[in-house]
C-alpha cells in the first residue's frame, strides 16, 4: 500500500483553529449566547470538538481509505464511518455538558464536516489514480 500524500501542519492548525471560531461562535450563538451562560459552555464543547475533530478527520479518512475496496466505496464508506463517530462524539459531549439546544448546534457542523469528508475522500482517490497512472 502507497503512502498518501498528507496536508502540511501549517494548512492543519489554519483549518483546525477556523473550525474552532466558526462552530464554537455558532453554538454560543444558538444556544442564547450573552443571555444564557449554556451559550459559553456550549461555545467551548463545539469549538473544542471541532478543533480536534478537524485535526483528526483527514487522518481517520486517509486511515479508512486504505482498508476499503477500490472503487465508489473509498469516498463514501470512509466519510459515513468518520462522520457517525464524530457525530456520535459530539452528542454525548453536549448532552453531558447539557447544552440546551444540541441537535441545532451541531447539525451544521456536522453538514460541513460531512461535505469535508466526501472531498476528502474524493482528493485521496483522485491522488491514487494520477499516482497509479503516473507509475
Amino acid at each position: 500500500m502507497q503512502k498518501l500524500p498528507q496536508p502540511r501542519l501549517a494548512f492543519k492548525l489554519l483549518s483546525a483553529l477556523a473550525a474552532f471560531v466558526l462552530w464554537g461562535g455558532w453554538a454560543y450563538y444558538i444556544n442564547g449566547g450573552n443571555t444564557n451562560p449554556a451559550g459559553l459552555t456550549a461555545a467551548g464543547v463545539q469549538g473544542s470538538a471541532s478543533f480536534i475533530i478537524t485535526l483528526l478527520m483527514v487522518r481517520a479518512i486517509t486511515w479508512l481509505h486504505g482498508r476499503v475496496p477500490s472503487g465508489t466505496q473509498q469516498v463514501w464508506l470512509p466519510s459515513v464511518i468518520t462522520l457517525s463517530s464524530t457525530g456520535s462524539l459530539l452528542i454525548a459531549a453536549h448532552w453531558l455538558a447539557g447544552t440546551p439546544q444540541i441537535l441545532p448546534t451541531i447539525a451544521p457542523a456536522l453538514l460541513v464536516g460531512g461535505l469535508f469528508c466526501l472531498f476528502t475522500s474524493h482528493t485521496l482517490l483522485q491522488s491514487e489514480t494520477q499516482h497509479g497512472q503516473a507509475g
